[in-house]
């Protein structure tokens, strides 16, 4: 009966000539794009186009006396995907960001290093920061996949002739698909200095097999609150 149903819903989205909806809605988002562009509207303009371009993703019809509502789906990037990547076409920005990590660790190191290996807590968090950045310039990673990082569970460490390569694995919380995260000799020794000086003062000596450990370590940090950290580290 359900299979009869879909198809009954077709057959009526054809006649009635909804199918071209889609493509209405498709329009109502390139215009929004170009607005977006052009004009560069205030935050109440901007509610405005949203609110329209979202009334006209969703249609209804009635079948056999049942209301049967039909989603739009958008294809790519949505707009407020491309609003948050377009600071990413200047290579300055790619620059910057790709070298965070990196020039953080040396930074803090050189820093542990001159305190005869006394570490802070402001320091050990802008290293966990730094440490969560590398990871996603590695492998895009959701924030609640990130920050449910286990290294008993998921972590794993082959020896190399030049070091050591380890990896995150995981199966992602959302689709269910697994996730590898590779880390080479570099980042992998990053990660043990995290391990070793860094954790330890995030922890306050409390064992734990979070990457990202909550207050108290008997959980995984906060995912937003973890990312708005991250956000405003790398800004």
């Amino acid at each position: 009966s359900t299979l009869s149903s879909s198809s009954a819903a077709s057959d009526v989205y054809k006649r009635q000539g909804l199918m071209k909806t889609s493509s209405s809605f498709n329009r109502l988002r390139a215009l929004r794009t170009i607005a977006l562009d052009l004009y560069a509207p205030n935050d109440t303009s901007r509610a405005v186009m949203d609110q329209v371009v979202e009334s006209a993703r969703v249609i209804s019809v009635v079948i056999d006396g049942r209301k049967i509502e039909r989603r739009m789906k958008t294809k790519g990037l949505t707009v407020k995907n491309k609003v948050r990547l377009s600071q990413f076409n200047n290579k300055d920005v790619l620059v910057e960001l790709g070298n965070f990590p990196r020039l953080t660790f040396e930074k803090l190191e050189f820093e542990r290093k001159g305190r005869h290996g006394i570490v802070t807590q402001p320091m050990a968090y802008r290293f966990q920061e730094a440490l969560a950045a590398m990871l996603l310039l590695i492998r895009p990673l959701r924030r609640e996949d990130l920050t449910s990082l286990n290294l008993k569970d998921h972590f794993s460490e082959n020896p190399l002739s030049n070091g050591y390569m380890s990896k995150f694995e995981f199966i992602t919380r959302k689709t269910g698909a697994p996730v590898v995260v590779t880390l080479k000799s570099e980042a992998t020794k990053y990660l043990k200095l995290y391990l070793k000086y860094y954790l330890p003062i995030i922890a306050k000596g409390i064992p734990t097999d979070w990457l990202f450990p909550g207050q108290g370590c008997r959980a995984a940090v906060d995912p937003s609150n973890f990312s708005n950290r991250v956000t405003r580290a790398i800004n």
